[in-house]
């Protein structure tokens, strides 16, 4: 799918199954748009990407819609949506050792320059956001 480079201002906007492999599928994806990008953002977005990703596979109902902007003031925004209406929240629990999972939405916010949800009107489920400043 030679999708190119995302340059300022355009939008990477695709629809994952909800299966198991979507994260790496959204890995790939950012690894083919973001070539022109310096290596660490793009390895930056690619956790993002990946943490989201795999928390709507987990978490979420139907089909993912995956968005992915580079905008014009030198930021990256990242939105990933699903269709489940029960959860329209996201809930960063307190990391504790007992735990196998659950830290990624630590990840997310120690990476991200800021984060939230929404509900989203077209899938009468969320989206999850985060920005990332290049600079950062």
């Amino acid at each position: 799918m030679g999708l190119g480079v995302l340059a300022a201002t355009e939008v990477l906007n695709v629809v994952l199954e909800r299966d198991p492999r979507a994260a790496a599928e959204a890995r790939r994806l950012i690894t083919e748009t973001g070539g022109i990008w310096p290596n660490t953002l793009v390895e930056t977005v690619k956790l993002l990407v990946s943490e989201l990703v795999g928390n709507a596979v987990r978490h979420g109902r139907g089909e993912i819609g995956l968005r992915v902007q580079r905008t014009g003031r030198g930021s990256i925004r990242v939105e990933v949506s699903d269709s489940n209406p029960t959860a329209p929240h996201v809930v960063v629990p307190p990391p504790t050792a007992d735990k196998d999972s659950g830290r990624g939405m630590l990840i997310v916010q120690g990476l991200a320059s800021s984060w939230g949800t929404r509900p989203d009107p077209t899938s009468s489920g969320k989206t999850v956001w985060c920005q990332l400043d290049e600079s950062r």
